[in-house]
C-alpha cells in the first residue's frame, strides 16, 4: 500500500486492479461491467493526469482517449454513479497540465459513492490513488480522514493487514494535525481489526481504553463529532459484548450509543442491535417493539428487511402464524442482500418447519444453505445444514418405524383379534 510520506505527487501509474479483477468478475455489456470499465479508464486517466501535472506539460491529451472515455462514461446507466464518474472526468480535463483543487475533490467523492455501493475493493484504490497523487496543502489536510476511510474498505475488502497499516497511518497522521475526532476513529479501525482476526479480549481492551479517553475528551470540549466517536465507542464495544454473548451489557453499550448518535442511519443500525440482544436475552415483547419501531421509521431498505425478518422469527417462535405468513409475504418480493436473503430463507424455514410445512420448509432450507456458502455466512450455513440434516433424520426413522411395523409377526395368541378388527373394517367400509 502506498505511503503518504513517501510518494506524495508522484504521478507513477498504476494497473488499478480492483477495477480489472471487477471487470472479470462481472458480466460483459452489463450496467455493472459498463461502470466498472468507466471507472478504470477515468482512473488511469487521473495518473495521467498527475504526471503531467507534475512536468507541468499542459499539451494533450490525445483525442482518441479523450473520446474513448468519454464514450465510456456516457454509456454508464444514469445515477449517482454516473455523476460521480463524470464528475472527476470533467475536473481532469479542465485542469489538465496543473494541479487543481476539483480534481482531488472529485476523487474523494467517486470513492465516497462506491463506499456507499459497497465496492470496497474499488472505493480503495480510488482513495489509495488519492493518498498516491495528493501534494497540496489540502490535500495533506484531508489525508487523515482518507486513510480512515482506505482503512475501513480495506477490512470490508477482507485485506486485514493492509487494512491495520492504513489505521495507523491514519492515528499518526491525526495526532500531527491535532484532529482528535480521527485519530479516536482510527482506533476504533484498529480495534475492529483485532475483533476481525479473532482476538476478542485484545479488541475489548482497546475499545475500553478507547472509550474512556473518547469520554473524557469530549467531557472537556463540546462537539457534536466528540460525541459521535464516544457513540461509535460504544457501539463497537457493544457489538464486541455481544459476540462474547454478554448481552445484557451489549444492551446498555447500544443504549449509551443510541443516545449520542444524531444520524438517522447510525440511530437505526444501533436499536437493530438492541433489538437483536433483547431477542438474545428471550425479551420477546421488547425485542418486537425495536424491530416494529424500524420496520415503520427506518429509511434504508435494508434495515427495514431486517426489522421484518426478525419480526417473522419472533413470529414464529411465539407460535402466531397469521404474524408469520405476514412478514414472510412482505419480504416475498422485495430485491435483499445476499446475506439477508440467506437470514430470511433461514428463519422462513424454521417457521415453516414450525407450523407443519416440511416440504416448503425442505426448499427454504436447502436455499439458505446455498445463500449462505455463496457468501460464507459460516454460521447460518451451519444451521440450514443442520435442519436438513434433522428432517432426514426424521424421515429416515419415520421409514424405519414403517418397514418395521410391516415386518412384524402376529402374535398366534391375538391372531383371532386382529382378524376380528379386519372384519369390522371392511364391514363399515372404512377406507385402507
Amino acid at each position: 500500500m502506498p505511503t503518504f510520506e513517501t510518494s506524495p505527487g508522484s504521478g507513477a501509474p498504476t494497473l488499478h486492479m480492483a477495477f480489472v479483477d471487477a471487470l472479470a468478475s462481472a458480466g460483459e455489456g452489463s450496467p455493472e461491467w459498463r461502470s466498472v470499465k468507466a471507472g478504470w479508464l477515468v482512473m488511469r486517466f487521473v495518473d495521467k493526469w498527475a504526471g503531467a501535472a507534475v512536468r507541468g506539460d499542459a499539451t494533450g491529451p490525445w483525442l482518441r482517449e479523450v473520446n474513448a472515455i468519454h464514450s465510456a462514461v456516457a454509456d454508464i446507466p444514469s445515477g449517482a454513479a454516473h455523476r460521480a464518474v463524470d464528475l472527476l472526468y470533467r475536473a481532469l480535463l479542465d485542469s489538465w497540465g496543473r494541479r487543481a483543487a476539483p480534481v482531488p475533490a472529485a476523487l474523494l467523492a467517486y470513492a465516497q459513492r462506491l463506499e456507499r455501493d459497497e465496492a470496497w475493493a474499488l472505493a480503495a484504490d480510488v482513495y489509495e490513488t488519492f493518498l498516491v497523487h495528493a501534494a497540496t496543502d489540502a490535500d495533506h489536510d484531508l489525508a487523515p480522514d482518507a486513510y480512515l476511510r482506505l482503512g475501513f474498505c480495506l477490512r470490508r475488502a477482507g485485506r486485514v493487514d493492509e487494512a491495520a497499516t492504513a489505521y495507523g497511518a491514519a492515528g499518526v497522521m491525526a495526532a500531527a494535525a491535532g484532529k482528535v475526532r480521527t485519530g479516536l476513529l482510527a482506533r476504533i479501525g484498529a480495534a475492529r481489526v483485532l475483533k476481525h482476526r479473532g482476538n476478542l479480549p485484545a479488541a475489548a481492551s482497546a475499545l475500553d481504553a478507547i472509550l474512556a479517553d473518547a469520554e473524557a475528551v469530549a467531557a472537556a470540549h463540546t462537539s457534536a463529532g466528540l460525541s459521535d466517536a464516544v457513540a461509535r465507542a460504544r457501539h463497537d464495544r457493544g457489538t464486541l459484548a455481544n459476540e462474547m454473548g454478554a448481552y445484557a451489557q451489549a444492551v446498555t453499550l447500544y443504549y449509551g450509543a443510541l443516545e449520542l448518535y444524531v444520524d438517522d442511519a447510525s440511530r437505526a443500525r444501533v436499536l437493530g442491535d438492541i433489538a437483536t440482544n433483547l431477542a438474545a436475552l428471550e425479551l420477546r415483547e421488547p425485542a418486537r417493539d425495536a424491530n416494529l419501531v424500524l420496520l415503520a421509521t427506518a429509511r434504508e431498505p435494508s434495515i427495514r428487511h431486517a426489522a421484518a425478518c426478525n419480526l417473522m422469527e419472533l413470529a414464529h417462535l411465539d407460535g402466531v402464524e397469521s404474524d408469520f405468513e405476514r412478514y414472510r409475504h412482505l419480504l416475498a418480493d422485495v430485491t435483499l442482500s445476499p446475506e439477508l436473503a440467506a437470514h430470511v430463507r433461514l428463519v422462513e424455514g424454521e417457521g415453516l418447519q414450525r407450523f407443519g410445512h416440511d416440504a416448503a420448509a425442505r426448499r427454504a432450507f436447502a436455499e439458505a444453505l446455498a445463500a449462505a456458502e455463496a457468501v460464507q455466512l459460516h454460521a447460518v450455513a451451519f444451521r440450514a445444514g443442520e435442519a436438513l440434516a434433522a428432517q432426514d433424520r426424521r424421515t429416515s426413522a419415520a421409514a424405519e418405524r414403517a418397514d418395521r411395523a410391516r415386518d412384524v409377526a402376529v402374535p398366534a395368541a391375538i391372531t383371532h383379534v386382529v382378524t376380528a378388527v379386519r372384519r369390522m373394517r371392511e364391514l363399515a367400509a372404512a377406507p385402507g
